[in-house]
């Protein structure tokens, strides 16, 4: 039922079949990651579940020496599994990755897989808690590709474009602006700014003042400005950039917001470089998951 795959060539043929953007875009950079070994510290295991009628459900599971497990699940939206051999897949998971359950993790997906993950999550094990944040996932589109490598970026006057210096406490200043900063985060982000693409302007003091980079699905990830700093376009200025960095190296830019965040919604909406996921002309809610350790 679920199928570990392993050898390169299954892993080329699983980057083939999840070239349906924006259904599949997180697998598919999940994998197009681990093939081109962009995250080595990561282990990532790449696992597919065929049903009767041939429909496939990705399970990506990433570890990493300094967090917790994180999954994502991708299926085509309107595919309709059995519940019943659907939860057996994920028991199925479940004693093949004891570890997940066992140390908590993060999982995420389009709302439609994922509330029956966590409905099987809550009848499995009924005394661990679960934290739903629901999401939006933005993407760029080949047009809007071709607009942010065409756009101009000009920093205002007294701030410069840097590299992260690893000998100095900016990946604490960085990690320490994080809302939702954990244990081990400090190695999982030198690990980010080492691997992947990223962002970072610096004002005259030399301190990093506006930044962001991509996560392990090479999802945009912590997209932050000093409060004594805004107002002043850099957080435009630095998605942008990262956009561009990712563009030039075949990732496709895409992030998730949450819900709650109006602001960045409404900024997303109106932006001109960003397609927000609807499905049936309506937003798709994509929904992460934060399980804690079983009790």
């Amino acid at each position: 039922m679920l199928k570990v795959l392993t050898t390169e060539s299954e892993l080329l043929e699983a980057l083939e079949a999840t070239k349906k953007f924006p259904e599949f875009i997180v697998e598919y950079h999940a994998i197009e990651n681990e093939i081109k070994n962009r995250f080595p510290e990561t282990k990532t295991t790449v696992l597919l579940c065929k049903d009767v009628n041939g429909e496939k459900m990705w399970i990506i599971l990433k570890d990493s020496p300094w967090v917790i497990p994180y999954i994502s699940i991708g299926c085509d939206v309107d595919v309709k599994f059995e519940k019943a051999d659907l939860f057996k897949v994920f028991s199925q998971f479940h004693n093949t990755f004891k570890h997940v359950y066992d140390s908590g993790s993060s999982v995420k997906g389009h709302g439609n897989i994922i509330k029956l993950y966590e409905e099987w999550h809550r009848q499995t094990f009924p005394h661990s808690k679960i934290v739903r944040y629901p999401n939006y996932l933005y993407y760029s589109t080949d047009e809007q590709k071709q607009g942010l490598l065409e756009a101009e970026i000009e920093l205002p006057e007294g701030y410069r474009f840097s590299e992260v210096d690893f000998q100095s406490d900016d990946i604490e200043i960085i990690c320490n602006s994080w809302v939702h900063a954990r244990n081990g985060d400090m190695g999982m982000f030198r690990a980010k700014f080492l691997h992947m693409p990223y962002s970072l302007v610096r004002d005259q003091n030399d301190y990093p003042v506006a930044y962001e980079f991509l996560d392990m699905f090479s999802l945009f990830n912590h997209h932050y400005v000093h409060p004594e700093h805004r107002g002043k376009g850099l957080g435009n200025i630095v998605e942008r950039d990262l956009a561009k960095k990712s563009i030039k190296i075949g990732i496709t830019p895409s992030k998730t917001v949450l819900i709650s965040n109006k602001n960045v919604i409404e900024a997303s909406n109106r932006s001109p470089y960003w397609t927000r996921w609807d499905h049936n002309g309506e937003p798709l809610v994509y929904l992460y998951l934060a399980t804690e350790k079983m009790l």
